[in-house]
């Protein structure tokens, strides 16, 4: 606090040092002032234009904006300047997919999840993307989407336990009985299979 104050006193003198902006943005995130921040955070971006200060500033804006003080536009607006300034950062990606599944906007969610899976290359990120993108499209009403997505990973990886559950999940949701039957049956023919052609295999 009296950190803060200092800071805060510094700044009637003079309003436009940077440097006392940026320590009183960090102090206030730090103290979980979220409201001093995101008042810190604009007055320094407009002081201060690198892009590693203006993908600092906006990233912490939509965290404010979509986690603790909720305003649906600004954290939009937030995450988008941070693609505008740096277009493959995956983690601001992420950020952005997660705030339109979170609000139920799933046409965004279905582009900004599908962007993200073709994007990364962490294989257990990409199978909770790919499953999340299915899930967008089931919300969005279009449940062959849904379907269809889930399965070309299916046949790309036929023994992925994680693909498979979520598919099960989607005809259970749907009570598709016969497609979850035969689903099933089909993976578990996949897994005889592969412990008859590599009985060694761990996986």
């Amino acid at each position: 606090a009296g950190a803060k104050e200092a800071l805060l006193a510094a700044l009637v003198i003079d309003p436009n040092h940077v440097d006392a902006l940026e320590k009183l943005a960090r102090l206030c995130l730090e103290d979980e002032d979220w409201t001093g921040a995101a008042e810190a955070l604009v007055r320094f971006a407009r002081l201060r234009q690198t892009r590693e200060h203006l993908r600092w500033v906006f990233f912490e804006l939509g965290t404010i904006y979509d986690l603790h003080l909720p305003d649906a536009r600004r954290a939009e607006a937030a995450y988008r300047r941070v693609l505008k300034i740096e277009p493959d950062d995956l983690e601001a990606l992420e950020r952005l997919s997660s705030f339109y599944y979170k609000n139920k906007m799933w046409p965004q969610a279905i582009l900004a999840t599908g962007e993200l899976h073709k994007r990364e290359i962490d294989p257990d990120a990409k199978t909770r993307h790919i499953i999340r993108h299915s899930r967008a499209h089931e919300e969005d009403g279009k449940l062959r989407l849904a379907e269809q997505t889930l399965d070309h990973e299916r046949k790309l990886r036929p023994n992925d336990l994680q693909i498979l559950r979520a598919l099960a999940d989607l005809y259970e949701r749907q009570n598709a009985e016969s497609a979850l039957s035969m689903h099933l049956n089909r993976a578990s023919g996949d897994f005889r299979r592969q412990i008859e052609e590599a009985p060694s295999s761990p996986e």
